[in-house]
């Protein structure tokens, strides 16, 4: 196990945050509550650092003092206290490792579960997905185009309440993306995606990257992920055209598109 693992296990249980209203497979949601109380097990408080040594000390101590006051040799050293000092402290570093061990275990089968159920937790991550934007974008259209906070403030009533409804949406719908790649777990790449790919992470049609107005991608809406981005483009676009896809399902959207637009370029161009 390491650090990927821990990470990926933290953020595959936050999809059962009420605030983001996922319907999990119920082997999911069990296996996230497990993990979660996992997490919070801790070991008992262990004795004070060198208990054992401190107790050799203060045995030897009170047969010198014993010694001392009666004028005749020390008694028979008892080494009990010691071994049951020394006891109590291997039993604390027993408990500490068991409890270390509670919680990779929890990661790796919380993991586990998860890539068994995948295709049920994309389902429902999806599903949650297709509410939030369908909602967000009656609210986008309710705003005057262009609408921000400021806006908001100082129209009040309906149009505040439609913008801060639509940014808790905007914020919910961003988490659910990102707790859907980490559900994926795909395999880094070397190479940043391309722009057609970027484009379609977000929608089925390559919008985004024709309306493109930089080399980076942004869109006329504003960069991708950004409230201003949502708002705009929820206006103009169905919400049936939003989509949350694999890594491989939004390369093999990207390689097609590009692949339709050349043959629909060569088929142009021999017919001059």
């Amino acid at each position: 196990m390491d650090r990927r693992d821990e990470y990926r296990a933290s953020n595959v249980a936050a999809l059962a945050d009420p605030a983001l209203g996922v319907k999990l497979p119920a082997a999911v949601a069990k296996a996230i509550r497990g993990y979660q109380a996992c997490q919070q097990v801790r070991p008992p408080a262990p004795p004070p650092q060198g208990a054992a040594r401190l107790a050799v000390v203060d045995a030897g101590i009170d047969l010198a003092e014993d010694a001392l006051s009666a004028g005749r040799p020390p008694a028979a050293p008892d080494p009990a206290k010691i071994a049951a000092a020394r006891e109590r402290e291997q039993a604390a570093l027993d408990a500490a490792a068991i409890v270390a061990e509670v919680r990779a275990a929890a990661v790796i089968g919380l993991n586990r579960i998860t890539d068994e159920h995948r295709a049920a937790v994309f389902t429902a991550i999806r599903a949650r997905h297709a509410e939030l934007v369908t909602e967000l974008t009656g609210h986008a259209r309710e705003l005057p185009p262009g609408a921000d906070e400021q806006v908001a403030l100082q129209q009040g009533g309906a149009t505040r309440e439609h913008y801060l409804a639509a940014v808790d949406l905007v914020n919910r719908i961003e988490a659910l993306r990102g707790l859907f790649r980490d559900v994926e777990d795909a395999p880094a790449h070397g190479a940043a995606p391309g722009l057609m790919e970027l484009a379609v992470t977000y929608l089925r049609t390559p919008l985004f990257y024709d309306s493109r107005e930089d080399t980076s991608g942004t869109t006329r809406f504003g960069a991708y992920g950004t409230r201003e981005f949502y708002l705009g483009a929820c206006r103009e676009v169905d919400p049936g055209d939003w989509w949350l896809p694999t890594t491989a399902e939004r390369d093999d959207l990207a390689d097609a598109i590009h692949e339709q637009r050349r043959v629909a370029k060569v088929k142009a161009g021999a017919g001059r």
